[in-house]
């Protein structure tokens, strides 16, 4: 088998989001619905204020032990902040 016809049917070495079937998923996109589920069902005055988004991004990340690059924190903060106050 030529080199070309190999690359084209085996994804790159290092390519995280592909496999043999195709495209998946980043690994914390189950997490990422999972705390914005919780969030959500929370009462709308419970999750008005950037504190109330800190506090819940400080124990979302230690029940779901989210590993990410930078501060996991900070990430699960910005997934919930658009969502502050929502019905």
């Amino acid at each position: 088998m030529a080199p070309e016809e190999r690359a084209r049917i085996r994804p790159k070495v290092g390519s995280r989001f592909r496999s043999s079937k195709g495209l998946k998923m980043k690994p914390e996109h189950d997490a990422r619905r999972a705390i914005i589920r919780e969030w959500m069902s929370l009462p709308r005055e419970m999750r008005q204020t950037e504190e109330q988004v800190a506090a819940f991004a400080t124990k979302a990340v230690e029940k779901h032990k989210l590993r990410c690059s930078g501060d996991p924190r900070r990430r699960v903060v910005a997934w919930l902040s658009p969502r502050r106050g929502e019905a």
